[in-house]
């Protein structure tokens, strides 16, 4: 199967399940959830979210989500028969749409925030 894909395909498989990626992408979650902590912890305080935990949020979406159209652009199909690839795929996606109606709401939404 592996042997009629592109050479930019293969490129992608190989980043995605290399190792280095995966720790990158793990301790990129951990950050992630340090950063959800803080933003409970304004948000429970009533107080502005910081915009550089605001940026750096939306920067590790936006890492997340140039993972996941990696996934499927190597793993096109395969990618929907993961169970992790649907989780992903669902998180990120769940996570997108709530950023965006946060960012074009101009009220303060506690239970999107």
């Amino acid at each position: 199967d592996r042997a009629q894909w592109s050479k930019v395909r293969l490129a992608a498989s190989d980043l995605v399940i290399s190792t280095p990626f995966n720790l990158s992408m793990s301790v990129l979650i951990v950050v992630n959830m340090l950063f959800v902590i803080m933003e409970v912890d304004y948000s429970a305080k009533d107080v502005d979210i910081p915009k550089w935990i605001t940026a750096a949020s939306l920067s590790i979406l936006a890492a997340y989500l140039l993972e996941v159209c990696i996934k499927i652009f190597a793993f096109r199909r395969r990618f929907f028969s993961d169970t992790f690839g649907v989780l992903d795929f669902g998180a990120v996606t769940v996570d997108l749409v709530f950023s965006i109606i946060i960012a074009l709401t101009p009220v303060s939404l506690g239970i999107l925030a």
